[in-house]
């Protein structure tokens, strides 16, 4: 049991996305917002029924990721009821010590 909470923990806290792809994920959506600048600025055209929703995308892909990344807070929580589930069938006797 007591393997398991480490695990989880381990998994939840320690074991983060690397900063590398905060950046390669930064830098797509950066550059795929100056494209298309670049590209209505030459067409002298907006075209807001296509621009918008891929603004929103990436947007929502963002905080998705981020949320993701915080397993026991944000919008997505990772519920622990299996584990509270294990522990209530070891019964009484098995309760966790603390050495």
């Amino acid at each position: 049991m007591i393997d398991m909470h480490e695990k989880c923990l381990t998994d939840a806290l320690r074991n983060r996305i690397p900063g590398i792809v905060w950046i390669a994920l930064s830098a797509i959506i950066a550059l795929t917002m100056i494209t298309l600048g670049t590209q209505a600025g030459f067409t002298g055209k907006r075209r807001l029924v296509a621009t918008i929703p891929l603004i929103l995308a990436f947007a929502v892909l963002m905080t998705l990721v981020v949320d993701l990344n915080r397993p026991q807070s944000g919008l997505i929580k990772v519920s622990q009821q299996s584990m509270i589930d294990l522990q209530n069938s070891m019964g009484p006797n098995h309760a966790p010590t603390v050495e």
